[in-house]
């Protein structure tokens, strides 16, 4: 006795199968025939007329007809939906652009506040290395005064000792001299406090490079000597690709390859 439980699964006919299904099925046997004929033609190595054409007619015949009909399925559908999500996006973006704007507007004018802060400080900072260096030279000529006038004490009294005095006496009586012969001591400068913020924010440091206008030539000397790396330099695909066309491989120029890189073209009719 048969099982009852047993399920027979059955393909779908051509005509149930939708348009998606059909591509699908379609493509997988582009697929593999164009493998075949790809190899057939891959595998010549003298004139086949009969395996060109045959490759031909293939591509002509049975592949750009699947690629209309993945276009005629597909393209409203895309188009479609890239109105929508255009429409959607500009609409998105017209609703963020008051926020966006006023988030900038923001960061803005906290970034030019925080440059504010860091100029005061500068100038406070700035003032009292001023101050500092001003209470260094009024001390210095206070000391050398100073040191004069015990100079010329000095001085008054060794003049007025009579020629037998004792060494010790001497020394006693210049002694006050060789306090100025130590450095200088000067009160440590004051200090300056950074200003006070809230800490929620921080700037931060967003150095850019660029090539000052007219000064290209002297930066290209720098990188053929080594002083800049290479990378900083852009080599433009497309005008290479210029050059090889106009020259043509009839002039040549040192480290720069031009080569012909064919391509088939043709509508595969005749």
């Amino acid at each position: 006795m048969k099982n009852s439980n047993t399920a027979v699964i059955k393909k779908p006919a051509a005509n149930q199968l939708t348009p998606e299904q059909r591509i699908e099925q379609r493509a997988l046997h582009v697929s593999e025939e164009a493998a075949r004929v790809a190899a057939n033609v891959a595998k010549l190595q003298a004139a086949d007329v009969a395996v060109e054409q045959a490759a031909v007619r293939f591509l002509n015949d049975v592949i750009k007809v699947g690629i209309k009909e993945v276009h005629d399925v597909f393209d409203s559908i895309v188009e479609n939906a890239k109105s929508t999500y255009d429409t959607a996006r500009r609409e998105r973006d017209r609703h963020l652009k008051p926020f966006e704007d006023a988030s900038q507007s923001i960061r803005d004018s906290i970034n030019a506040y925080y440059q504010t802060l860091k100029r005061i400080e500068r100038e406070e900072l700035e003032r009292a290395e001023r101050e500092q260096a001003e209470r260094e030279r009024l001390a210095a000529i206070q000391r050398e005064e100073e040191k004069k006038r015990v100079q010329a004490e000095v001085d008054k009294q060794l003049e007025s000792l009579p020629p037998d005095t004792p060494e010790s006496l001497i020394e006693k009586i210049i002694e006050p001299l060789t306090a100025y012969e130590e450095p200088m001591s000067i009160a440590p400068p004051v200090r300056v406090s950074s200003p006070e913020t809230s800490g929620l924010m921080s700037q931060q440091s967003n150095w850019r490079g660029s090539i000052i206008p007219g000064m290209e030539i002297e930066v290209l000397k720098q990188v053929v000597a080594g002083t800049l790396p290479l990378s900083i330099v852009e080599f433009r695909t497309p005008e290479l690709n210029r050059m090889a066309k106009l020259y043509q491989g009839r002039k040549s120029f040192a480290g720069i390859r031009f080569e012909d890189v064919p391509f088939v073209k043709g509508t595969g009719r005749r």
